[in-house]
């Protein structure tokens, strides 16, 4: 059997979308403590990873920064920021933070919340980027195309 691009590309997708629950995080909830959470593109994959070295590069510059005597609250504050937690953010853990950022749906989360929600509760916080990576993993999933036959009509009492 031979892949068929243009049938491929034919066909229209949609994320992968699951709602996950977060029991642990019920008292900061309003409702249900779910995340509904997706899978990532290949373009925010991408950008993933060029974060990641992004990161990388400010940190070497906020530690030059320090080293001349920049103002230590200028620095910290771009660090806090740039999601810079302490002197180095382990390479999966910054990946961690930009998988939950693009990848949840509800609640949005941004950078800050993000690094939040991994120093406060790092299980929790492992378990959405993990599902996230679960999802991207499995790709976006085509749309069900409806059926032919229309409508279905309901049937008279006999």
């Amino acid at each position: 059997m031979a892949f068929n691009p243009e049938k491929y590309m034919t066909d229209e997708f949609e994320d992968r979308v699951i709602d996950y629950p977060v029991p642990d995080l019920a008292p900061w909830c309003d409702g249900e403590a779910v995340f509904k959470l997706r899978g990532l593109t290949g373009v925010e994959l991408a950008q993933v990873r060029e974060n990641l070295n992004r990161r990388k590069a400010a940190q070497k510059l906020l530690g030059e920064a320090e080293s001349k005597s920049l103002d230590k609250a200028i620095t910290d504050a771009a660090r806090v920021i740039l999601g810079l937690v302490g002197d180095k953010i382990p390479e999966e853990h910054a990946r961690f933070i930009d998988m939950v950022v693009f990848g949840c749906v509800e609640p949005k989360m941004d950078l800050q919340a993000a690094v939040a929600l991994g120093k406060n509760h790092p299980v929790e916080f492992s378990g959405i980027a993990n599902q996230i990576m679960m999802l991207t993993g499995q790709g976006r999933s085509a749309k069900k195309k409806p059926s032919a036959s229309g409508e279905i009509q309901a049937s008279e009492p006999a």
